[in-house]
């Protein structure tokens, strides 16, 4: 946990139990789904989503919670970002480079190709556009109906 305040870390952390992994693919995406009060992890091994409650209030493991989702045809999973304008998550795959912005439960609403390659990251902004991250530390400012950087 970072404080944004004090600028540095609390000294809080939570695990994630049965998350699959391997010494080349692990967890490469994570959000925090306001309106179900889970946690998302993200696989780079097979392209799931795994959903989990974590109890902020002291460190330690998160709970599992059954069921993951996915993988909506992607190689992989390299960022998650929750929209609260329209209660849905983005999952982007630098495999692919692309997205598909799916429900709370799971069910695909869209897809499209993102404006960078090898996005690592995706987080919305209050005005509907998206910032895009890459493995090269680049930022992106974008329009995903579009597909135009701006």
């Amino acid at each position: 946990q970072w404080d944004i305040n004090a600028n540095q870390f609390t000294g809080k952390s939570w695990t994630f139990p049965s998350f699959p992994e391997d010494s080349g693919a692990g967890l490469e995406g994570l959000t925090y789904v306001a309106s179900t009060n889970e946690w998302w992890a993200g696989s780079q091994k097979n392209g799931k989503v795994y959903r989990y409650r974590c109890e902020l209030s002291a460190s330690g493991p998160c709970s599992l919670i059954s069921g993951q989702y996915g993988n909506w045809g992607l190689g992989e999973v390299s960022g998650l970002g929750y929209d609260f304008n329209t209660d849905t998550v983005y999952v982007v795959s630098d495999d692919d480079d692309m997205y598909v912005q799916v429900s709370t439960t799971g069910v695909e609403m869209s897809r499209g190709d993102v404006s960078i390659s090898h996005c690592e990251g995706i987080a919305s902004t209050p005005d509907g556009k998206f910032i895009l991250s890459d493995d090269g530390g680049s930022l992106v400012l974008c329009d995903l109906s579009t597909e135009v950087a701006v």
